[in-house]
């Protein structure tokens, strides 16, 4: 009874304290930036009318009212086209809190289990599985997501969203009541397979519900969501810890999923299968699909922690998934009905898309993982504090997506991606830069950068994937943006790992003992270890450190440099306004 009293007690004080937040953060901060504030707060009034009063059946959703019966505007193609009316029925003020609630917990549990690990591991033991818990969530997620795109294409979101929060509560029940952590690190795989059908399954849902026009605005609002739920992330998991139980992190997660899906399924109408093109999914390309990931995704894995190319088992499953790979690539060329239809690559906007989805999962793993390494081993400062620099770029993030969806339907997506990038590589520059006497505040100065040109490209990737594409491929087309986006954070760790780990060991060499070398940056995160060193050492460590970190952002800048190379080949294509030709939008952007 108590700690049902205390869940309660929690989640109603926390609510109104993420609404104001909201509020404050929009008020004083994104505000300033737009003349056309009022519509800013617009759509923050209807999100807190939907959150706590869920009475409405229509929400307006525009400053002149969102009308459901609104019909596509014209057909740019026989073949192909994005202008895809909005689901007739559905009830918004239900879809859209059910939806965000889902959203939230599918992204919380990404990050709270960082500070709910190390008790797991005190009290069920294992410690050898800790790497695990993180490493099977992410694999899974990666597995599942572009088949739950190509599944919900066939057989409609309600149902497919249905089974991924199925599956993730069932695995956080699981997770909850695991007695080892061989049994944690199962039901983890069982949470990340769910989480790879929802995430996909809520953009393209976002993007079934509303025109063109609306959709840049509501992936502006369901990013900042996902960012705020990056940051709470470690807070929550700190509060279970010391207040309550770690069990309680997963257990959450079933009331509010429960609500939350009851919640879509009344609201959300989805159009009548017999105007779905049925298809069927490629048992044989799936299972190629999932064991080339597997192998790969497994062998990244062995070479960001061995930090070397010359391991049996790396090389094993770094070739065994390219095999597996060639292959999975030939059977969907033969396919009639294949997994991931290779053609849509031939249209640049789509291909230059995933590109830069890749370049985006390179830049925020080289942030979350070597900023945080940086504050430790270079100005040598708490973990507390290294943990803390990444919230200001998540903060950052959520600006730039609220104000990317506001800007995308006034300009091309070449535009608002190539601003993105940019900023993205201002701040590479800005992060070379740092040093052994750069202070915290430069850090966080450089953090706030980046996160506002993740925050800019994050909400456009997602409306620029499903570009002229016809309805029937939006899942596949927009599961592909998260998929090659966490790809790309993979590869990014292993191979910049080995880069940085060797220039490490190189600069090392020249003035540390042996022992020393082989401890490497370890121990300047050792507070102990550090003080037993003369000053001259760690003087010296700490230079080895910050030179060998830089060149993870050198490389970072060269990847975004590409891509600023390539946004232009992406032409005028911008978002289809209703009711307005793509030529008649092209010679409004030319006056």
């Amino acid at each position: 009874m108590k700690i049902r009293k205390n869940a309660t007690a929690f989640f109603a004080n926390m609510l109104p304290f993420g609404i104001k937040a909201y509020n404050r953060l929009f008020n004083q901060q994104v505000g300033i930036f737009f003349s056309n504030k009022n519509e800013l707060l617009f759509i923050i009034e209807k999100v807190e009318m939907s959150v706590s009063v869920l009475k409405s059946s229509q929400v307006n959703l525009g400053k002149e009212g969102f009308d459901l019966n609104l019909k596509a505007s014209q057909s740019v193609e026989s073949v192909e086209t994005s202008s895809l009316p909005p689901a007739h029925g559905s009830r918004l003020g239900l879809v859209i809190p059910g939806l965000l609630l889902i959203l939230t917990i599918a992204v919380l549990d990404q990050t709270i289990v960082s500070t709910v690990v190390p008790t797991i591991v005190s009290k069920l033991g294992g410690a050898g599985y800790y790497a695990w818990v993180f490493s099977v969530y992410m694999i899974a997620i990666v597995v599942a997501t572009p088949i739950a795109g190509r599944l919900s294409d066939i057989y409609g979101r309600k149902p497919l969203l249905a089974i991924g929060v199925g599956a993730f509560l069932l695995g956080s029940g699981l997770c909850g009541a695991a007695s080892s952590m061989e049994m944690m690190i199962v039901f983890r795989g069982i949470q990340g397979l769910g989480a790879g059908m929802i995430i996909p399954i809520v953009f393209v849902t976002i993007i079934d519900l509303f025109p063109e026009e609306k959709r840049g605005k509501m992936n502006g609002l369901f990013g900042a969501v996902l960012g705020l739920a990056s940051v709470f992330g470690p807070l929550a998991g700190a509060y279970f810890v010391d207040h309550w139980n770690w069990r309680w992190a997963f257990y959450m997660n079933m009331p509010i999923g429960i609500i939350a899906v009851l919640c879509f399924l009344l609201g959300f109408k989805e159009k009548e299968r017999g105007s779905r093109p049925r298809g069927r999914l490629n048992l044989l390309n799936a299972l190629l699909f999932t064991l080339a990931i597997i192998t790969l995704m497994l062998g990244l894995e062995f070479w960001s922690r061995e930090q070397a190319l010359n391991s049996f088992r790396v090389i094993a499953f770094l070739v065994s998934a390219i095999v597996l790979c060639s292959v999975f690539i030939l059977a969907e060329r033969r396919s009639k009905q294949p997994l991931i239809p290779m053609d849509m690559f031939r249209n640049p906007v789509f291909s230059i898309t995933m590109v830069l989805s890749v370049i985006v999962g390179v830049v925020m793993m080289a942030c979350s993982t070597y900023i945080p390494l940086f504050i430790q081993g270079v100005t040598l400062e708490s973990a507390t504090n290294a943990g803390q620099t990444l919230t200001p770029m998540m903060l950052t993030l959520i600006i730039g997506s609220i104000l990317s969806g506001l800007m995308v339907n006034k300009v091309t997506y070449r535009t608002m991606l190539g601003l993105g990038a940019l900023i993205i590589g201002i701040s590479m520059i800005m992060l070379y830069r740092l040093g052994t006497q750069s202070t915290h505040g430069a850090v966080i100065l450089c953090m706030c950068v980046v996160g506002f040109g993740l925050g800019i490209m994050a909400a456009v990737l997602n409306l620029s994937s499903v570009h002229r594409l016809a309805p029937e491929r939006h899942g596949m087309a927009n599961s592909l943006v998260p998929f090659f986006r966490n790809m790309g954070s993979a590869i990014g760790i292993a191979i910049f790992g080995l880069i940085q780990t060797n220039l490490l060991q190189e600069k090392m060499a020249k003035f540390a003992s042996p022992e020393l070398q082989k401890s490497g940056a370890a121990v300047l995160l050792e507070v102990k270890q550090r003080a037993a060193l003369p000053v001259q050492i760690v003087n010296q460590l700490t230079s080895a450190l910050a030179g060998s970190i830089r060149v993870v952002f050198v490389g970072s800048l060269c990847l975004v440099v590409i891509g600023l190379l390539l946004i232009p080949f992406m032409g005028r294509s911008r978002v289809n306004l209703t009711g307005r030709s793509e030529e008649q939008a092209a010679e409004t952007l030319s006056r």
